[in-house]
């Protein structure tokens, strides 16, 4: 009768980790990270009043990140914040030599507004890249999108919303489980 409720406990303690540790394998695999939203009140918390020039997250090493690039008086900052803890891996800063060089973003369509025509014009698309490109007169929305074998490349003008360039091409499909693991790609937005 002791064998018996021995192996009933063993048992019992057998299955009880065994769901632990199965818990903690899907736990691990589907990591909550940060939205944008948050890494922005992160980054901005670490520089109050401060205006995030550029903003972009990276899945690079398979290291998740948002990176920004910020100005402040005449101070430019650089902050990466981990999107799975929320902690600042990175923080630099430098004085401004020219705030000539700071531009505004007056009258420009919203991310997420230039997100949705890329999407539009490919419906069920991944997007891997996004910026706002302000190195010329006209500033631009300028995305990477792929659908199974096919990788989009999409210029939106970034007053009117009008696409100025669409291209497409086949691409070789790697490892699916690496594809799912990237399902951010890289996402750069200069605000």
């Amino acid at each position: 009768m002791k064998i018996n409720k021995a192996i009933i406990i063993a048992l019992g303690l057998v299955v009880i980790c065994g769901v632990g540790v199965s818990y903690s394998l899907v736990k691990d695999d589907k990591a909550e990270y940060l939205t944008k939203d948050q890494a922005k009140n992160i980054i901005l918390e670490k520089v109050p009043d401060g205006k995030i020039l550029e903003f972009s997250y990276d899945n690079e090493n398979n290291s998740p990140k948002y990176e920004s690039e910020i100005v402040k008086d005449t101070m430019k900052y650089q902050v990466d914040v981990d999107a799975e803890t929320g902690k600042i891996i990175n923080f630099e800063q430098e004085v401004l030599k020219d705030q000539n060089n700071v531009k505004t973003s007056d009258k420009l369509i919203s991310e997420d507004k230039a997100m949705d025509i890329m999407i539009n014009k490919v419906p069920k698309a991944t997007v891997q890249k996004f910026n706002l490109d302000k190195d010329g007169k006209n500033d631009e929305y300028e995305g990477v999108l792929t659908k199974a074998d096919t990788k989009y490349e999409i210029t939106v003008d970034a007053k009117t919303g009008d696409i100025k360039e669409f291209s497409h091409e086949q691409i070789k499909v790697k490892d699916t489980k690496a594809a799912k693991d990237n399902q951010y790609g890289d996402i750069e937005i200069n605000d």
